[in-house]
């Protein structure tokens, strides 16, 4: 982290720090053997990327608690009922990227990931629709990414959308290159999923539906069935997130999903340029840590 960084961090590190005070410190004679934390998010929590958390002293090096723990959230216990000895399977992954044109930074991200994954099939701008998904059959693919915008609609939440493209007029609302969270519950031919990934700007943020029943992107595909996903909380930097997921998807090949993200995130604290929360903290792993 460079000098410049670190002034800049200063009222964001009391605040960091005063909240690890708060949310970790009293407990921690209980975690202080364990390497793994399961974060389970009430109300405006949902917004904290508990990996910040910094649990140095004002006079010492910042250490994250990222550095401390593998960190994932969940909004269900189902997870913990699932098989915990279900061997591993190799991902077969599918990618969508540029899909409106604007971001050829994504393009290059999800060719990066055809070099690591050699079987896996990647569709950018035109190509990208929405047809496409709806079109994979079962045992297809198990991992799906996205490297697009997400657009959060606030005032009606489950119109929220990730870009795609348009096909023909986009008059018809399932190719008007608006993938919807609505939209997202009916898409059963994804579900036992092992890993979908939102490379898109506030995909994790929610808002409450229901009591009790919070409604997000990366929620929407948890429900439908998909064991894994990671999203983001807020706006990412395009080259930042691009290291981050080539090293994600890189350490997947022989990583738990939780040890690959935290790996990722932890080569980007090392790198000066990007060693600011804001590069690396947005994104987030939601559901199945495995």
């Amino acid at each position: 982290m460079t000098m410049e960084d670190e002034m800049y961090l200063a009222p964001q590190r009391k605040m960091a720090s005063e909240l690890y005070q708060l949310l970790v410190q009293p407990v921690k004679s209980i975690i202080k053997d364990k390497k793994k934390l399961c974060i389970v998010p009430f109300g405006k929590l949902y917004y904290l990327p508990f990996e910040t958390l910094i649990s140095s002293q004002p006079n010492q090096d910042v250490k994250f608690l990222l550095e401390d723990y593998l960190l994932f959230y969940v909004t269900s216990f189902k997870v913990f009922s699932q098989n915990m000895n279900k061997e591993a399977v190799p991902l077969k992954l599918i990618a969508f990227a540029n899909a409106d044109l604007s971001l050829p930074d994504a393009e290059k991200e999800v060719n990066g990931l055809k070099a690591l994954f050699t079987d896996a099939e990647i569709y950018s701008k035109a190509d990208a629709t929405e047809e496409k998904i709806r079109s994979l059959t079962k045992g297809q693919f198990n991992a799906l990414h996205f490297a697009t915008h997400g657009t959060m609609n606030y005032g009606e939440i489950t119109k929220s959308f990730l870009t795609m493209a348009m096909k023909g007029t986009g008059q018809d609302p399932l190719s008007d290159g608006q993938l919807t969270i609505s939209e997202v519950w009916g898409l059963t031919n994804l579900r036992n999923y092992k890993l979908v990934t939102l490379s898109a700007c506030k995909t994790a943020i929610s808002e409450e539906f229901a009591k009790g029943w919070l409604v997000s992107p990366a929620n929407a595909f948890l429900k439908i069935g998909v064991q894994t996903v990671v999203a983001s909380l807020w706006q990412v930097q395009d080259d930042a997130t691009s290291i981050l997921m080539t090293e994600f998807y890189t350490n997947l090949k022989t990583m738990p999903k939780s040890e690959a993200l935290q790996k990722a995130k932890l080569k980007l604290i090392k790198n000066p340029k990007y060693g600011f929360p804001y590069y690396w903290a947005p994104f987030i792993m939601v559901g199945d840590y495995r």
